[in-house]
């Protein structure tokens, strides 16, 4: 079950703003929101840094790329219309 809160930072007490700039590893400012969420589900892995990365972007171009390609011809009313389509499946979709 997920469980969340927002709240702004010049509410917090003081030890729970301390804890929650520890765990972001910067300071906060009087005027941010603090959203925190907790959820059962698997660990998120740490970023990929340096030639993975830059591995990472040259492929995410080329897919995006390809994807333009392939819609090239097709009007953006179109597009649009069906990737709306697509979200709604997956928003109806039960285990998504």
């Amino acid at each position: 079950m997920e469980k969340s809160v927002f709240v702004a930072v010049n509410e917090l007490p003081p030890e729970k703003r301390q804890a929650a700039e520890f765990l972001l590893g910067q300071k906060l400012e009087e005027d941010e929101l603090l959203f925190v969420r907790s959820s059962k589900g698997r660990i998120i892995s740490h970023a990929a840094v340096g030639a993975e990365r830059e591995a990472a972007f040259d492929r995410m171009e080329a897919w995006m790329d390809e994807m333009a390609r392939r819609v090239q011809d097709v009007p953006e009313s179109e597009v649009s219309a069906i990737i709306e389509e697509a979200l709604l499946h997956a928003r109806s979709t039960p285990n998504r």
